[in-house]
């Protein structure tokens, strides 16, 4: 798998360190323009994009947000923002908000493959004791997903406690423990983790029990491939919003307390805490106001 290197002023820095960590020199590809970058995107697979805070008058937000766009977004690979690209410090939830991630030249030498080894597909745990509708199940998603596989309840709930994986594809009907004591022992520990019920119960009342209990969704046997797909990619996306929502919410938080401290340290004229507090603040917001909109904000005044 090839790296894509988006910069201009970092670009010798960033291809020592990967070379320092093991990557050979045909594998690196430089780009200076973000057309070249997403054209590179385009035309065959990478495993990361290592980026300056800057690159063809486009910042990492804007970057992002075109990497991940929809058009690209199957086949957009993680992106690193090089920390000593950037003059004021990112918050890591703001940069995992907007898609990317943060490393600096000497983590990026260490340990680059250890860390882009962690960007892996996201991982499905199918729980069901029917081999053949198991099978069916995996062969319908391997080729997407990476998928983990139990037979009962027990070994489900178990597997899931030691990798937690994205998503949880589970029979309600299973052995040694079952579905529905496996999802409640779940929620009771994540109620937040994503899982789709399959049942060979019909009806609005079952459904309604299993979505108050916990579950994402469901599927009623037998189930179709199509189906099957569709229902992982849909509650795999809005889990994706979800974590967004939280850590948006968790931004917020912190930026209420943060403008309470400012307000108590500016009524006491606490100068080095108003700094410090300020500070703090710019951390959990993105740095993305074009020239045309700080001169505006500059005639307001």
């Amino acid at each position: 798998m090839k790296i894509l290197v988006a910069s201009t002023t970092f670009t010798r820095e960033i291809q020592n360190a990967l070379l320092l960590a093991g990557v050979e020199s045909h594998k690196i590809v430089n780009c200076e323009t973000v057309q070249d970058l997403l054209e590179n995107i385009k035309k065959g697979q990478f495993k990361a994009v290592i980026a300056e805070y800057m690159i063809d008058d486009a910042n990492i937000w804007e970057l992002a947000k075109l990497v991940n766009a929809h058009i690209l977004e199957t086949i957009a690979p993680p992106i690193f923002l090089l920390r000593d690209s950037i003059e004021v410090d990112i918050h890591t939830i703001r940069a995992k908000e907007n898609r990317f991630e943060l490393i600096s030249l000497i983590a990026l030498e260490k340990s680059f493959n250890t860390i882009t080894d962690t960007q892996k597909r996201e991982r499905i745990l199918i729980v069901e004791d029917d081999r053949d509708a198991a099978e069916t199940a995996v062969d319908c998603l391997q080729k997407d997903y990476e998928i983990d596989l139990a037979y009962d309840g027990q070994d489900g709930f178990d597997c899931w406690l030691k990798n937690r994986h994205d998503l949880i594809i589970l029979d309600l009907m299973l052995p040694k423990l079952n579905g529905d004591e496996v999802l409640l022992k779940i929620m009771a520990i994540d109620k937040y983790q994503p899982v789709i019920i399959v049942t060979g119960y019909e009806g609005d009342d079952i459904y309604k029990e299993l979505l108050l209990g916990g579950a994402s969704d469901y599927i009623a046997k037998p189930f179709s491939v199509s189906l099957i797909r569709a229902k992982c990619k849909d509650v795999l996306n809005r889990a994706k919003i979800n974590r967004l929502a939280k850590d948006s919410n968790k931004t917020l938080e912190a930026l209420n307390e943060l403008m309470w401290l400012l307000e108590m340290a500016i009524n006491r004229k606490e100068a080095e805490k108003i700094s410090n507090y300020i500070t703090s603040m710019k951390k959990l917001l993105p740095d993305n106001l074009s020239d045309d909109r700080k001169i505006t904000l500059l005639r307001r005044e």
